[in-house]
């Protein structure tokens, strides 16, 4: 999203497809409750058991450091 000039806030969700392929993965990144939002295609061939289920991964940009962690959404 930086490359594409589009990080306007430092917490950004990723929200991970349901569709895939054998080498590749779909995230869309989304920041200001979905007002910015843009899909990515992520080489990947590992495990996909966490596709399906609506996996959300939350981005924040802090001060000397960046913390990730999956949405409550998925905890429940």
């Amino acid at each position: 999203m930086k490359k594409d000039q589009i990080v306007v806030t430092p917490v950004i969700a990723f929200a991970f497809s349901d569709d895939f392929t054998d080498d590749e993965i779909y995230v869309m990144g989304l920041q200001n409750s979905g007002a910015v939002a843009k899909e990515y295609t992520i080489k990947y061939s590992g495990s996909k058991d966490f596709l399906g289920k609506g996996t959300i991964v939350v981005v924040q940009d802090k001060p000397k450091n960046i913390t990730m962690k999956i949405s409550d959404v998925n905890k429940q």
